[in-house]
């Protein structure tokens, strides 16, 4: 999943359509609000993906091994 910083308010539970880049790489999958915090006058929000593509899957997994990596390093 995924956490945010928005303006506007999300309700637990609703579901909802994600997109950003990491690095170049496009990822865009549905996902589900899982919590939301009031942060600040902003709602930081919790969201967990739907079904999201093998392939995003696993180039996420592979910044994340590649950053464990460099921290024992």
């Amino acid at each position: 999943g995924v956490a945010v910083l928005l303006d506007t308010q999300l309700g637990l539970n609703q579901q909802v359509k994600i997109g950003f880049f990491l690095g170049k790489q496009k990822i865009v999958s549905r996902a589900i609000v899982r919590n939301v915090r009031d942060e600040q006058g902003r709602h930081r929000v919790g969201i967990e993906f739907v079904e999201l593509n093998k392939e995003y899957e696993s180039f996420i997994a592979g910044l994340i091994s590649s950053k464990v990596y460099k921290s024992f390093g």
